[in-house]
């Protein structure tokens, strides 16, 4: 009996070790680049014309960073992501996120005023187009991959408020899926080159004959951590294995 329970705690030790061990393997938690609140994003590692950008506080209860589109002006940011950070993104599994609202009403005679989005190797791309629609709702959102707006969500009556946009990467399928306050819109988003990791991130406006504002609370890109199961069901089969195999010793 003493003998089983001296191997039952070697074992564990080992099944932890080796859970521990492959979680970097299995992709981590990590925040590759990140604008939060009212931060200035030239000081969180992004670059970009910031043509009148400026902090917003208590907006709809949070902190966010504006940027206008009024005439012949941009105000925009970018990060180039290192060598490292691009093949930590290739074949991994990752999400953009992006909580914004637009307070503005559409008066641009361009499509749309704001983007957000990420250059996917040479050739291929992710982009989000924010406005607010000819009516007055807050929130036009095309959707574009590779060439041009592939789907248009509108988000009629929700009402002058910060909506969360996610595009969900899928590794193993090469697919993303396009989430909207935590409902999905769209799914199967394929870019034109597969598994090349993420090399920029880009948001902000373009700039046009009239003035509009989009309020940015939140633009991340993340490569997300395993979950704390499926880490404790890895252990759980180190032990199995490890336990049968001394079993059979014995």
């Amino acid at each position: 009996m003493n003998i089983f329970i001296k191997i039952a705690c070697r074992s564990l030790a080992l099944a932890t070790f080796c859970a521990t061990a492959v979680g970097p393997a299995l992709g981590q938690g990590t925040m590759i680049i990140q604008h939060s609140g009212a931060t200035d994003p030239l000081t969180e590692g992004f670059v970009g014309q910031a043509f009148g950008g400026s902090p917003v506080f208590n907006d709809a209860g949070v902190n966010a960073w504006a940027t206008p589109s009024s005439t012949n002006s941009h105000c925009n940011y970018g990060y180039l992501l290192s060598s490292q950070q691009q093949i930590e993104t290739a074949g991994a599994d990752w999400t953009f996120t992006v909580n914004v609202r637009v307070p503005t009403e559409h008066a641009s005679t361009n499509p749309v005023a704001f983007y957000a989005g990420l250059d996917i190797g040479s050739e291929g791309y992710y982009g989000l187009l924010f406005d607010s629609t000819p009516t007055g709702d807050p929130d036009e959102l095309y959707l574009s991959v590779n060439s041009g707006p592939t789907n248009i969500v509108n988000l009629t009556g929700a009402g002058s408020t910060y909506n969360n946009y996610q595009l969900i990467y899928n590794a193993s399928a090469d697919m993303a899926s396009l989430w909207i306050n935590g409902v999905e819109y769209a799914n199967a988003i394929s870019p034109l080159e597969p598994d090349h990791g993420v090399q920029s991130v880009y948001w902000g406006s373009e700039g046009g004959p009239t003035f509009e504002q989009a309020n940015w609370n939140l633009v991340s890109l993340t490569i997300p951590e395993p979950s704390s199961a499926a880490v404790f069901l890895l252990g759980s089969g180190v032990l199995v294995y490890v336990l049968k195999r001394r079993r059979f010793r014995l």
